[in-house]
């Protein structure tokens, strides 16, 4: 029996229940005529219902939303671009090569005061009467002194504590000031820079401005009663109004008014305020935003009476259709009741009798409306009922008898897998013992040395390895390695790696090497010297020959200590430097270049050879030293400018853990091993440690999900490239991948920086390529919601192209978009588009270029070596 056919059943079930109460009420004396004041009732709510007054309402309120949105983002566009009118002219006014060049030698000391003075009057006055609304024009030194002005009595003032000073010696700053005769008073400052960007003098231009009426005013609404008003905050945060439509006069005792739309604007919100009372006492309907420019805020308003006056109408065609429509709901109601009452109470009667069991019931009309619809149905329900109760039990057992079987099997696939996770966990237990056994018991002791380790596995297992062993009584070998990959797989090949260096180890005269040391160089005398190279020759090709995967490589360094002489002969194979902590303080980074073991055949291994003193210490380690990072990362030269700060009797090792992973435990960590040797007696010890590190869950969470990223969205014209969190160079090349196929739909391109927490200098570089791009395609470029700190590294930098687009109007990103993506990593397309981002950098000045020099050589180094250790696979 299936799920519908029970369903039917109960459905039945349950109508014939209700109906037991419902046949009662239709057989009563006033049965018809309360269902036909039902029907009344429906009719009049169904009507009501479309007509709803407040749906009505708000319909009209949602237009008239839109007619203000439209309406305020038109006018503020207008006014930002004739504020940037003016500020083209006072810089048109003020960055002249005369001027530039008299303030230069004022500040040289080439001119005195007075000739000075007298010249540039001249010249500020004959730019005043050539240029229309400036009402005077102050130049102040790089002190704040006023050495010229158009009003005599201004020169010599001392304005450096003034707001427009310290703000004219960074960028071009206003600020606004309302007047008792319904205008304003505007004041510009703009830094005078030479040539190199030095700052010579800041320009103070005030002037009265009636353009912004004029603008405001031609910029009708279609409203009769709407108006605007535009204000600004003062220095003690109160509101002064700039700009009020239709009632200027209440300019003079507007300060002390409330309002809160226009506060919220100058706040930098954006939004709509209905039904509220403005200083008239009257209900409007207001929208509200920030200008973007000077810290203004607008507000533009309508009547709430001229809003509603069309619903009046609508509402008197409401009720009188509805008065029409009552009176023939109720005429239809009553023929309709007295044609269908008969024939329900019939099919009332049949429910009842299927209700007590009797299936065999039929109605058997043989009508052709509903109401016979209705009565066919019921039959055929019926008939299937009944069918269905014959089987309903024996189907019940047959699916009761499945799920035990089924329950029977998933209890046994547990119990299983139970098993399978033991036998796992197991395996792993002796993996860790007998990866264990690999490395070193105890220390050796050795005279004048202290050695000491710290090893710590990401998983059960890990892939690195470190062992300390004596050649012979004068020479002692210390090696350390880092297999490729996590847990298992890296931990066999860690291994394989060691079970080929005891065998090499094993043989006679692996060790032996011979070559002139310094004392008999000059006379060309060999001696039997210690060195790894043949061991790392031999090893290499092991690897080579039994391990056929791709990508498993080892990275190791073997370093051979003679007791006696303290020379110390370091071989490396793609491991990270030694680090010799010097007892003078000295720092040195030892690194005899060679290729990890297992990538190349016919790869060369050679040794550094460097001479150690007392009080010295070499420091080996893996690369999972990197991998741990706390809430600011440490990098290896943070590391060791703190290590010379440490005594003897300090566990350095445990200090440099802390130092490079903080706090912060991160679950997909690489494997870490530490290898210390000091050329002081002390107390040697080899630290194990198997557990994991322990944290917070919820700060791991955290800092897995302390992502940056950078998304594409669309919307109409523009393409938003949106920034996020901590912006690195590793997304440089999607990033211009994308900006180009924006640039080649022909689209507008809007660079969010909103929740964008830093950047660094390549993505930087980055930034300005694309600013190159669109001024080259002649499409728009706007830069928004930069953050102060990102704003101040593009000022550092001299990005005067990229400070050039940035907007203080805000376009709000869509919701929907598209992280970009690296797809498959390409190394080498990555470090060339690095370095080529640094150079983007360089080229802006010369304080760039010193400060990237070292940055683009080791680039383009690391770059030379990559495409010739790719050629030579090739060859």
């Amino acid at each position: 029996m299936s799920t519908r056919e029970v369903e039917d059943e109960s459905s039945l079930t349950e109508a014939a229940e209700e109906t037991n109460v419902s046949i009662q009420f239709l057989r009563s004396v006033g049965g018809k005529l309360t269902l036909l004041v039902c029907a009344i009732i429906l009719l009049t709510a169904a009507v009501a219902s479309v007509i709803d007054y407040t749906y009505v309402r708000k319909y009209i309120l949602d237009e008239i939303h839109k007619d203000l949105e439209i309406y305020v983002e038109s006018l503020s566009s207008v006014l930002l671009r004739n504020q940037r009118n003016e500020e083209s002219l006072i810089e048109f006014v003020v960055q002249r090569s005369d001027l530039m060049d008299l303030l230069a030698e004022h500040r040289d000391g080439s001119i005195d005061a007075s000739r000075i003075q007298d010249t540039l009057k001249l010249m500020l006055a004959g730019t005043y009467v050539s240029i229309v609304g400036f009402d005077q024009i102050r130049l102040l030194d790089t002190q704040g002194i006023v050495v010229a002005a158009t009003d005599d009595s201004q020169i010599n003032r001392d304005l450096s504590a003034d707001e427009l000073f310290t703000k004219g010696r960074n960028e071009l700053a206003a600020t606004f000031t309302s007047r008792e005769d319904a205008g304003f008073d505007m004041a510009f400052s703009v830094p005078i820079r030479d040539g190199e960007g030095a700052l010579l003098g800041v320009a103070i231009v005030d002037f009265r401005d009636e353009s912004l009426r004029e603008v405001v005013e031609d910029f009708g609404s279609q409203h009769e009663s709407s108006r605007v008003r535009i204000g600004v905050l003062n220095a003690a945060g109160d509101l002064h109004y700039i700009f009020m439509s239709a009632d200027s006069n209440v300019l003079v005792d507007a300060l002390p008014m409330t309002d809160p739309p226009l506060m919220l604007a100058l706040q930098g919100d954006t939004g709509f305020m209905d039904d509220v009372r403005d200083y008239r006492g009257v209900k409007v309907v207001s929208a509200y935003r920030p200008v973007g420019y000077g810290g203004l805020g607008l507000v533009a308003q309508v009547d709430a009476a001229e809003i509603y006056e069309p619903l009046n109408n609508v509402l008197f065609a409401i009720g009188a259709f509805g008065v029409f429509f009552t009176a023939v709901s109720v005429l239809l109601a009553i023929i309709v009741v007295n044609r269908s009452t008969n024939p329900l109470l019939q099919l009332v009667e049949a429910t009842q009798r299927v209700t007590r069991g009797d299936y065999s019931m039929r109605i058997n009309t043989h009508r052709r409306d509903e109401i016979g619809l209705l009565s066919d149905a019921f039959d055929e329900m019926s008939v299937t009922v009944e069918k269905n109760t014959l089987h309903l039990e024996e189907s019940v057992r047959e699916r009761t008898k499945e799920l035990e079987i089924s329950q029977n099997q998933l209890t046994a696939m547990v119990k299983r897998l139970e098993v399978q996770a033991e036998i796992l966990d197991r395996d792993l237990t002796r993996a860790e013992v007998i990866q264990r056994s690999l490395l070193p018991r105890q220390p050796p002791s050795i005279p004048g040395l202290t050695l000491s380790s710290l090893y710590i596995p990401c998983q059960h297992v890990g892939g690195d390895l470190y062992d300390v062993v004596r050649i012979d009584d004068r020479h002692i070998g210390l090696v350390i390695a880092d297999a490729t990959g996590h847990g298992v797989s890296a931990a066999m090949l860690s291994v394989l790696f060691k079970n080929r260096l005891d065998v090499i180890e094993k043989e006679d005269q692996v060790y032996n090497t011979t070559t002139p040391n310094q004392i008999n160089e000059a006379l060309g005398i060999p001696i039997t010297r210690r060195s790894a190279v043949s061991v790392f020759d031999k090893v290499n090709r092991e690897l080579i020959e039994h391990v056929r995967a791709e990508n498993m490589f080892v990275t190791a360094m073997f370093c051979i200590l003679d007791v006696n002489s303290k020379e110390l002969s370091v071989t490396n194979a793609g491991h990270p430097p030694l680090i010799v902590f010097r007892a003078s303080g000295e720092t040195e980074f030892v690194n005899a270049d060679g290729p990890a073991l297992g990538l190349y055949e016919d790869a060369q291994y050679n040794e550094q050879l460097i001479n150690l003193e007392y009080g010295d210490r070499v420091f080996m380690y893996t690369d999972g030293l990197f991998d741990l990072p706390g809430m600011e990362q440490r990098t290896l030269k943070d590391i060791t400018s703190e290590v010379h700060s440490y005594s003897s009797d300090v566990d350095i090792l445990e200090e440099v853990l802390s130092l490079a992973a903080g706090d912060v435990e991160r679950p997909d960590r690489d494997d870490v091993t530490l290898l210390m040797l000091d050329m002081r007696d002390g107390e040697s010890s080899f630290d194990e440690r198997y557990e994991i590190l322990t944290t917070d869950a919820a700060e791991m969470v955290e800092d897995v999900q302390r992502e940056s990223s950078i998304a594409l969205a669309e919307n109409g014209s523009n393409s938003f490239l949106i920034f996020a969190g901590k912006v690195t160079w590793l997304q440089g090349l999607p990033v211009i991948d994308a900006v180009r196929s924006v640039l080649r739909n022909g689209r507008d391109l809007i660079v969010d920086l909103s929740n964008c927490d830093s950047m660094d200098s390549a993505m930087m570089g980055t930034l300005h390529e694309i600013t190159d791009l669109t001024n080259k395609a002649n499409k728009q470029l706007v830069i928004q919601g930069i953050v102060t700190s990102v704003r101040q590294s593009f000022i550092e930098l001299g990005m005067h192209d990229v400070l050039e687009h940035v907007s203080g109007v805000y376009h709000a990103p869509p919701k929907d978009r598209r992280v970009l993506s690296n797809g498959d990593f390409d190394v080498g397309s990555q470090q060339r588009w690095l370095l080529h981002a640094h150079e983007v950098l360089a080229n802006l000045n010369q304080a760039n270029q010193e400060e990237f020099s070292d940055v683009i050589d080791m680039l383009r180094k690391e770059l030379q070596q990559s495409t010739t250790s790719s050629s030579s696979q090739v060859t």
